[in-house]
């Protein structure tokens, strides 16, 4: 709304998640958004040549590397797909900040037992070094009992930019 996005896709397993994304940007009027249910790192062939067609000044992540087996290759990926100074955005769960999140993540691991595993800012800090981008570096951190309805806890805004 605020014009910083002018055109952007967006990309998640989740049917419903796709939906409300769609529902959210029609209701703003932000009609330069597509959205894909798909996987990332590894795109459909379609979704791929599309994002090397717009090549993207930004890549977003927002709670959503606590589902990654390894952050690496999501990493790698964003690398590839940003243009050379482009910036990678990664909001997300900061167990190293509160005992809570890090009952979260147990809870995750042996309740729920949905592969999410919420990794410490230092090592997505080393991982993001690791796999090429520059200047990491956490940009803004959240401490809060609810938002928007939902148990966070703590988090963290990493950015990083690519060579």
């Amino acid at each position: 709304r605020r014009g910083i996005v002018e055109r952007g896709i967006g990309l998640d397993l989740s049917a419903a998640m796709i939906a409300e994304a769609r529902r959210r940007a029609d209701a703003a009027g932000l009609t330069g958004l597509e959205f894909h249910e798909c996987d990332w790192p590894s795109p459909p062939a379609a979704v791929d040549e599309r994002l090397a067609a717009a090549r993207p000044d930004l890549v977003v992540f927002a709670s959503s590397l606590h589902y990654a087996d390894d952050v690496r290759p999501w990493l790698e990926e964003s690398r590839r797909t940003l243009v050379p100074g482009g910036l990678v955005a990664i909001l997300e769960r900061a167990p190293e900040r509160s005992l809570l999140t890090r009952a979260w993540g147990w809870a995750h691991r042996l309740l729920l037992r949905d592969g999410a595993e919420f990794t410490a800012t230092p090592e997505l800090l080393a991982a993001l070094r690791e796999t090429g981008f520059g200047d990491a570096r956490v940009t803004a951190e959240l401490k809060r009992w609810l938002w928007h309805g939902k148990v966070i806890t703590s988090m963290a805004l990493v950015t990083a930019r690519a060579p």
